[in-house]
């Protein structure tokens, strides 16, 4: 299945954190980073050091949060935990507008909105 380059940059940074936690022997991050190189090579003018960079950074904070709320670290404290889930829902919606801006750089893949917290794409 291709990927709309948007999604290949997310999905590398997620396949680095499952290899970092020993989730993934690397399969995943070979491919993904496959075709990060493709999109180097294809796309010479993107800033893509940068946009990885805040991919990883975007996902390391997403897995962190969801990981005290499914760890039961905020059990006693629901406030705390309904906040976790708004940090979530917030930094997903920031991951949204990254592929968005990674998409409209290269012209491909398409532009996904969010309407009451679900995706919606359109070319």
């Amino acid at each position: 299945m291709e990927r709309d380059p948007g999604s290949v940059v997310d999905r590398c940074a997620i396949a680095q954190l499952k290899y970092e936690r020993g989730v993934d022997q690397g399969s995943s991050l070979t491919a993904f980073a496959e075709g990060m190189s493709g999109l180097r090579k294809t796309f010479t003018n993107v800033p893509w050091i940068i946009l990885s960079d805040i991919s990883y950074g975007l996902n390391k904070l997403i897995w962190a949060e969801e990981a005290k709320i499914r760890q039961g670290q905020l059990d006693d404290d629901m406030e705390a935990a309904g906040k976790a889930a708004i940090r979530v829902r917030e930094v997903n919606s920031i991951m949204v507008s990254l592929g968005n801006l990674i998409n409209t750089l290269t012209g491909c893949g398409v532009i996904e909105r969010k309407i009451d917290h679900a995706s919606e794409g359109k070319k």
